[in-house]
């Protein structure tokens, strides 16, 4: 829904929020959900959106406990509560981070993929890297895909850092491949991915990755990509 390339998906339905809302004296109530770009881009696209919603929720991940309970509840249910192992269950909420989504796919893979019960952590940890590389090109990779060459490179060299990150660790990590370039350069690298979805201002001077566990997928790159050349050319 981002207002590029004649796509005005957010204005419009913030317009039309607004419009339903001044036109009529009965309770309306919107829902907006979306990644955390989504205030940021509302706000740029609708002034004073917060009179449309009054209420900002941040939603996060689930506390280690809850991330056990989505796993081993669904199985209950089903009345098969024994066919995940107990360190299968530690690994499904080790490898998720406590991530709804990510703890539906893995669980959903884990449970379709095998016939035999109980299924053990030996078991999924041998199909686990066909389970992040269809994982990284279904989900993850889009992200890069909008990227050129330079916005690519700098972006994996973010994976040397953890999120949240500043302008200055950015820079230092760009520096470690050998690049030489400015804090003026970064931040206009900074800004660009910030407009292309990439990463989000979390607050003044630092920035996190807009997808969840997008960090782990850049390190994953580098094991197969090295950006040691393109970044050489950044400053240049």
């Amino acid at each position: 829904m981002d207002d590029v390339d004649g796509n005005f998906g957010l204005s419009l339905i913030l317009e039309t929020i607004s419009r339903l809302q001044s036109s009529t004296t009965s309770p309306v109530h919107f829902v907006l959900a979306g990644l955390p770009t989504l205030l940021g881009k509302s706000i740029e696209v609708k002034p004073h959106v917060e009179r449309l919603f009054p209420q900002v929720v941040t939603l996060t991940a689930l506390e280690d406990k809850d991330t056990r309970k989505a796993i081993v509840e669904p199985l209950k249910q089903l009345k098969v509560p024994g066919r995940f192992t107990p360190d299968l269950v530690d690994l499904l909420a080790q490898e998720t981070a406590g991530y709804p989504y990510f703890v539906q796919y893995f669980s959903d893979i884990a449970f379709s993929t095998f016939e035999h019960s109980p299924i053990s952590r030996a078991d999924f940890e041998g199909i686990l890297p066909e389970v992040y590389a269809q994982l990284d090109e279904s989900f993850f990779a889009g992200r890069l895909y909008p990227l050129t060459l330079k916005e690519r490179a700098i972006t994996l060299a973010t994976a040397k850092i953890t999120a949240p990150f500043t302008p200055s660790q950015v820079l230092d990590a760009v520096k470690s491949f050998g690049a030489e370039v400015t804090m003026g350069t970064v931040q206009q690298y900074l800004l660009t991915l910030q407009n292309k979805n990439v990463i989000y201002k979390v607050r003044r001077g630092a920035y996190d990755y807009a997808l969840p566990l997008f960090g782990r997928f850049l390190v994953r790159c580098l094991e197969s990509e090295n950006p040691t050349a393109t970044l050489r050319e950044v400053g240049q």
